[in-house]
């Protein structure tokens, strides 16, 4: 189960998305009114957030070559990168990521 808030005019809109199959989401949202236009909003961020366009076709290729568990691995919907629903949210996160390996390091 994924919760987060989304900010959307008029306020903010708890976001929970849970699994119950591999082949279909369940998406609840809670907080302020919101119109059909604030839901496909939400719909879209969450989209980007679970990387659900991304064609792993290539990479299947790749792991069948490597490792055939890997393979089934992605085929079945796993190694989906979670992504920000903004691109501010990727930019911080992999900022602070740099920055976080970098200050291990020199410890």
């Amino acid at each position: 189960r994924l919760i987060r808030v989304e900010r959307i005019p008029p306020g903010p809109v708890r976001v929970v998305v849970s699994q119950k199959d591999p082949s279909r989401l369940t998406l609840r949202l809670s907080g302020v009114a919101f119109s059909p236009e604030d839901i496909d909003r939400v719909v879209r961020r969450l989209g980007r957030c679970l990387s659900v366009s991304w064609d792993p076709t290539a990479a299947i290729q790749v792991a069948q070559k490597t490792d055939s568990r890997i393979a089934r691995y992605i085929e079945t919907g796993g190694g989906r990168f979670l992504r920000g629903g903004t691109f501010f949210e990727d930019f911080v996160k992999t900022a602070a990521t740099v920055h976080l390996k970098n200050g291990v390091d020199a410890l």
